[in-house]
């Protein structure tokens, strides 16, 4: 299998790190503020350090992309990207919505990803071709990952605590979706998708590329489609920018398209109204 041990060294990580976040969860941490309303812990910090240290030690000559480091190791074409706790507002809160990100970008595009569910303490990974499965931190439990082909009734919407339950019930009412789940982290999203909790996941706001890259390599794997709100490919800027200025949706069970034309529909004439 293509990529194995690469893909048994980012689970391994990725547990570890989910480990250490719960052991902060429990134990106590401490926040600051990086930027105006961007939060950083303790626990990010040393997820940050764990993962981007055992990748480093694994595979010297390769790259490192991470939220909170940004570009460091090989300068080579072989570059992960991290993101060392998705979902830092949910964890300062003690909300669900935490994950571990853990993808490698090569040969010019994502080639596996890993987010590991701390509460949950359950793991998703996915190699490209190769679908995407879920197990349980000791790996006694695993399921495969897939999407169904029809919803079987009406497409549930999955968006963050941060669009406003306004906006989010007028969005839902011009597309006539139906309530999913509202949780913070963009990799807690993309897997209530894969794990059949929502049809689809929508987030209006930029995100970057270690909030994207292991939830859109399991979610498609799973046989969902992720692109910008336009339908442009969802592309993973490596040297500079970093960003999905558009934002990002994914989909499952319905057509991808005609989601993507009731979510504009509905997003323009609510930004209309003010």
């Amino acid at each position: 299998m293509r990529f194995s041990e690469e893909l048994q060294i980012a689970q391994s990580l990725a547990v570890e790190a989910a480990a250490l976040i719960r052991k902060a969860a429990s134990e106590g941490f401490e926040c600051s503020e990086k930027g105006a309303g961007d939060l950083v812990t303790s626990a990010d910090l040393a997820s940050d350090a764990l993962l981007t240290t055992g990748l480093m030690e694994a595979f010297p000559d390769d790259g490192i992309l991470t939220e909170e480091s940004g570009r460091v190791g090989g300068s080579g074409e072989r570059v992960w990207i991290i993101d060392p706790l998705d979902g830092t507002r949910a964890f300062a809160r003690g909300e669900p919505g935490v994950c571990v990100h853990v993808a490698l970008h090569a040969e010019g595009e994502l080639q596996l990803g890993v987010v590991a569910d701390p509460r949950a303490r359950r793991v998703a990974f996915a190699v490209r071709g190769q679908g995407a499965f879920e197990r349980d931190e000791s790996g006694d439990r695993m399921r495969r990952l897939q999407v169904g082909s029809s919803t079987g009734g009406t497409p549930r919407l999955v968006t963050s605590r941060s669009m406003s339950l306004s906006r989010r019930d007028a969005l839902l009412e011009s597309c006539g979706w139906s309530k999913g789940p509202r949780v913070r982290g963009a990799g807690y999203k993309t897997l209530t998708i894969c794990r059949g909790e929502g049809e689809v996941y929508f987030s209006e706001h930029p995100l970057h590329v270690w909030d994207t890259a292991a939830p859109v390599m399991i979610a498609r794997e799973a046989g969902a489609f992720a692109t910008a709100p336009s339908g442009a490919e969802l592309r993973f800027p490596l040297r500079s920018g970093w960003r999905h200025d558009e934002g990002m949706v994914i989909t499952a069970g319905l057509d991808h398209a005609s989601a993507l034309r009731s979510l504009s529909e509905g997003w323009s004439a609510l930004e209309a109204a003010g």
